[in-house]
């Protein structure tokens, strides 16, 4: 969807889609922007616990811009032209937005994902039945499709290949950076000169963002007496207080989604 959001607002997308759909739902006649406004906030405080209360708000302005967007590109229809008009999803906007919905990857978030995994789970009769209700029709080809989108064990599968990736990327990083580690332990223990290890590690292990700013660069950039403790022992302390304490956590996260595959499918 091609919207200028504000980058709190991309974040929160995800709540104001469900919230979309939800006020959809309960309104037979239309729903209003204050609709869609409590529902989105009500789903980030299911999810949003540790936050403290008002830490994240949703402007009404952007809302009204949500819906307004929806409404020219088909998703919605505006059946009231009144200061506050009321909406309805279109077929193809309730299947635009649960796609929203299910279809982005919540890594290591995992309050959100569970609110995904939680509203398809339990709302997925119901949610079948509003399409079939949008329409004359409900052709298999797309009942197929609405049944793909709702499809919990998809969703799960899902999230454990993203969350398998980032677990290998983030594996990847750890080994590197303790190589470069090491590696600059044992040229500075052959008295190499600084500068050709910083070339050795840079040809041997780049770091991720080495095409932006190549390691000799950022080296060069920072006091010269921190630059050997960077290479030698800061590699190993993001080893220790970042990524290793990250990985972890992504395990832990990763087993609770196939936690929740044996539960639905054993």
């Amino acid at each position: 969807m091609q919207m200028g959001y504000d980058s709190l607002f991309g974040r929160q997308e995800l709540f104001v889609a469900a919230a979309c759909v939800g006020a959809h739902a309960q309104g037979t006649d239309g729903f209003r922007q204050r609709d869609v406004k409590f529902l989105a906030d009500l789903f980030i405080n299911w999810t949003e616990s540790t936050l403290h209360r008002g830490e994240v708000v949703l402007r009404n302005t952007q809302i009204q811009r949500y819906l307004i967007s929806l409404a020219s590109e088909g998703y919605a229809r505006q059946i009231t032209k009144k200061n506050h008009p009321l909406y309805r999803l279109t077929r193809t906007g309730l299947l635009e937005l649960l796609s929203r919905v299910a279809l982005q990857p919540q890594l290591g978030r995992g309050a959100r994902f569970f609110f995904v995994y939680y509203f398809l789970k339990n709302y997925r009769e119901r949610l079948v039945a509003l399409i079939a209700e949008e329409g004359k029709q409900f052709p298999p080809a797309l009942r197929l499709e609405v049944e793909a989108t709702l499809d919990i064990g998809e969703l799960l599968s899902r999230e454990v290949l993203h969350t398998e990736k980032e677990l290998q990327k983030l594996r990847n990083r750890i080994a590197d950076a303790a190589a470069a580690s090491s590696l600059t332990t044992d040229l500075r223990k052959k008295k190499v000169e600084f500068s050709e290890i910083v070339r050795t590690v840079q040809r041997e292990y780049p770091y991720e963002l080495n095409s932006q700013k190549p390691l000799s660069e950022l080296i060069g950039s920072i006091p010269e007496e921190a630059r050997g403790w960077e290479l030698e022992i800061g590699n190993r302390k993001r080893i220790e207080d970042m990524w290793e304490p990250e990985q972890k956590l992504l395990e832990c996260y990763k087993a609770e989604i196939e936690a929740l595959q044996k539960k639905n499918y054993c």
